[in-house]
């Protein structure tokens, strides 16, 4: 897996904006898993979605694997992305991570698509 560079984090530490995700949505910035798929069959990008479409769908997985949120939640991941921190740092040994940053990327590695659709909710405003 690449870094995450401008994908979606900042390469700097410390509190900046979020990269705005029209700039992200760019086909450079796209990777293969990075869309929802709908019941028609159709790819939709967590930007594309109308509120409605994302809570729901944040829900069904919440639904379908409720250790998602709680991941989450626990390792602060919204404040993890506002601070520009990168979920794969291939220079320090996974071991000797804080608990944090093992959790943020394990949802990262396994759950990037809900990720996105949590930051999407936090853009917006949405509570779901």
């Amino acid at each position: 897996m690449e870094l995450v560079g401008e994908y979606l984090y900042r390469d700097i530490i410390g509190l900046s904006d979020p990269l705005p995700f029209p700039d992200y949505l760019k086909p450079r910035y796209r990777h293969k898993n990075d869309f929802w798929i709908t019941q028609e069959g159709e790819r939709i990008y967590p930007k594309d979605m109308d509120d409605r479409h994302l809570l729901n769908t944040v829900a069904m997985l919440h639904h379908k694997s409720p250790f998602l949120s709680h991941i989450y939640d626990e390792c602060n991941a919204d404040q993890l992305i506002l601070k520009g921190i990168k979920p794969i740092k291939k220079h320090k040994k996974r071991e000797s991570l804080p608990l944090r940053i093992r959790q943020y990327q394990t949802l990262w590695e396994t759950s990037r698509i809900y990720m996105i659709m949590r930051y999407e909710m936090k853009i917006r405003g949405l509570r779901g």
